[in-house]
């Protein structure tokens, strides 16, 4: 029996870190990049932020980069590869569609990672939690 249907969706609300800044590729085509902190719940069951980062094309891109820091918005998105300039892959998530949910809010101090300009890929996200025994998946 052949399977023709797959899901590739990410669905998350959380604050934008900075206001996206819109850029254009060579082609014109405008493209943005966004980060969303978020809430989590870690391994020990305390609550934790998480940091998340979206790439944003045309129509979309245009969309993002009205929306002032500190939106809370709601990113319909899907996961994709692509390689980077040293020609490794690297996992991507693109925004397909952004809502604001809420208005601006006062965003707490974030970690130095995310205090630098945005320049494209080159931040990485919130990890995976350490995990001490090495044989065992950690979910």
């Amino acid at each position: 029996m052949k399977h023709e249907s797959h899901v590739n969706e990410l669905r998350c609300e959380g604050y934008l870190v900075r206001r996206p800044e819109l850029r254009h590729t060579g082609t014109g085509r405008a493209v943005t990049n966004l980060t969303l902190r978020t809430k989590r719940i870690n391994f020990d069951g305390e609550p934790a932020q998480a940091y998340l980062d979206f790439v944003a094309w045309g129509r979309t891109a245009e969309h993002a980069a009205d929306l002032p820091e500190g939106s809370l918005v709601f990113v319909i998105g899907r996961l994709g590869k692509r390689k980077d300039r040293d020609d490794k892959w690297q996992t991507e998530a693109t925004a397909l569609r952004v809502v604001e949910i809420g208005p601006a809010e006062e965003m707490p101090e974030a970690p130095s990672q995310y205090d630098a300009p945005m320049k494209g890929h080159e931040r990485a996200g919130d990890g995976p939690p350490p995990h001490d025994d090495k044989d065992q998946i950690p979910f």
